[in-house]
């Protein structure tokens, strides 16, 4: 009789232990789903997304999406043949003799949150940053080579000395021949455009006057005047987000937050307009997700972020 009690007390305590086990399971899976849900909801950017892509607008309004995969696009309504690879998209004219008396100038854009590098059929290589529009003709003339640019791209001219390589950007020319150069032009900059020259000379016309720029000079064109300033800097600093780093140096709140809104794909807002003028020196893999970025601006103790879903608020610190 006792050991029959014994035995159903064992098996009490047995099963006692089994749904004490399976509460907690279940418990763990409620917890885990839970903070699951929360981090999607903060989560900012993500870094499995493909960045190297664009999309190639023709004269004719059809759009094609390319990526970085291998292939060979040939438009009927066009001779320009764009050959992407892994690292760019190559264009070429098949046909020269179907080329218009009056050229065609074609587009390609980088969305938000992309990147791409293009060649182009004189073997120029420009690379465009995010939110980025290149212009470009089916073919250059025997005489001239001619792009527009809107956002920022860095150029790395072929050389050709009968042919000079002219940029334009907001009513702005750039002449050059054999060189490398950053062109930047956003509408949200506070200037109405930056030239950064890393190897060679360009010659700046600007709508007030026209300088010429040799390596590690900047000039900054002003938004009301056009007056331009120069000035000597690092080039490697201006030029960072080609090479896949977000770099500044002394550099206002307002312009970094633009850049990141633009790579990550974000809103950004302000509990006090006055936060954009603090200023800050950031070295960080821009593949990152946008959370490291917001740490190590966190860290200086200057401004807090509240961040939901695509939306970011910038706040002040007790400090402050």
């Amino acid at each position: 009789m006792l050991k029959d009690r014994g035995t159903k007390a064992v098996n009490r305590y047995k099963w006692y232990i089994i749904l004490a086990t399976i509460l907690i399971v279940l418990l763990f899976g409620v917890t885990s789903l839970l903070r699951d849900k929360n981090t999607s909801e903060n989560q900012l950017g993500s870094n499995e997304i493909n960045r190297h892509k664009a999309l190639l607008k023709l004269e004719s309004g059809v759009t094609h999406e390319i990526s970085d995969k291998d292939t060979i696009l040939n438009f009927k309504e066009t001779p320009v043949v764009i050959t992407v690879d892994s690292v760019n998209a190559r264009l070429a004219v098949s046909d020269e003799k179907t080329v218009s008396k009056k050229p065609k100038y074609h587009m390609i854009e980088t969305p938000p949150g992309s990147e791409y590098m293009v060649v182009l059929d004189d073997g120029t290589k420009i690379w465009l940053n995010s939110d980025s529009r290149l212009f470009f003709p089916e073919v250059f003339s025997d005489s001239l080579r001619q792009v527009r640019v809107e956002g920022e791209v860095y150029i790395n001219v072929a050389n050709d000395e009968d042919r000079p390589f002219i940029v334009s950007f907001n009513d702005n020319t750039i002449k050059a021949l054999t060189t490398e150069f950053n062109v930047r032009c956003y509408k949200d900059d506070d200037n109405e455009g930056t030239i950064t020259v890393i190897e060679g000379s360009v010659e700046l016309t600007s709508k007030q006057e026209k300088v010429t720029l040799t390596p590690e000079q900047q000039a900054v064109i002003r938004k009301n005047s056009a007056k331009v300033d120069i000035t000597m800097v690092n080039p490697k600093v201006f030029v960072a987000w080609k090479n896949g780093k977000f770099v500044y140096h002394n550099t206002s709140l307002g312009p970094i937050m633009n850049d990141l809104a633009r790579w990550y794909q974000v809103d950004v807002s302000y509990q006090d307009n006055q936060l954009k003028d603090l200023k800050f020196s950031l070295f960080t893999n821009r593949y990152n997700s946008i959370e490291s970025m917001l740490e190590i601006i966190e860290a200086t103790n200057k401004v807090k972020f509240d961040v939901k879903n695509e939306n970011v608020v910038i706040k002040r610190t007790n400090r402050l």
